[in-house]
């Protein structure tokens, strides 16, 4: 399995998210489809012996998304959650300390 990050613009509500998100899930081959609206940008693993990264992209615009991939998948979460509190920098009052 592969990651990808697709930035996307034009989303605007919780509507858009699952409009997107049903169209990445559609492609053959893409195991799962996580997309953010706050970060303007889905997280899609897919599999790719069956879809390639390349097509990817097209089922977002098709669905009415401008988008373009980007060819690094996010950073891993500090371990710890994602304020650093298991490596000692937690922020007071963080909900994964």
């Amino acid at each position: 399995m592969k990651t990808l990050i697709i930035k996307i613009d034009g989303m605007h509500c919780g509507s858009c998210v699952s409009a997107v998100e049903k169209a990445l899930i559609q492609v053959h081959g893409v195991q799962s489809a996580a997309v953010s609206l706050d970060a303007g940008q889905a997280t899609v693993t897919y599999d790719p012996a069956y879809v390639s990264a390349a097509d990817l992209v097209p089922a977002v615009v098709a669905a009415g998304y401008s988008a373009r991939a980007n060819a690094e998948p996010a950073p891993a979460p500090a371990q710890g959650g994602h304020c650093g509190s298991g490596s000692g920098k937690s922020k007071g009052g963080c909900c994964c300390s």
